[in-house]
């Protein structure tokens, strides 16, 4: 864990926070908790997120594609082809 987005490989979201727009010029890959946001904000390719009481894990195919991000085998089944 860093405390700045330079440092980073990535950026996980939390909460709703002002992304610094030097965080968007690093071209970093920004990850959510919130199903919404990432529907929302084209920034996010993924979230990890509850919904009834059980733990999701969601990226969006387009975004993975934009962003140049292959996942492992393992993650396939959690890619959602949205537009």
């Amino acid at each position: 864990m860093v405390n700045t987005c330079s440092n980073a490989n990535f950026v996980f979201v939390k909460k709703t926070i002002k992304i610094s727009p030097s965080c968007n010029q690093d071209k970093k890959i920004f990850f959510t908790n919130n199903y919404r946001r990432l529907l929302k904000e084209p920034i996010y390719i993924g979230a990890f997120f509850w919904s009834k009481s059980r733990p999701n894990i969601t990226f969006i195919k387009d975004r993975l594609i934009q962003q140049n991000v292959k996942l492992s085998n393992d993650y396939k089944k959690f890619i959602e082809d949205i537009k």
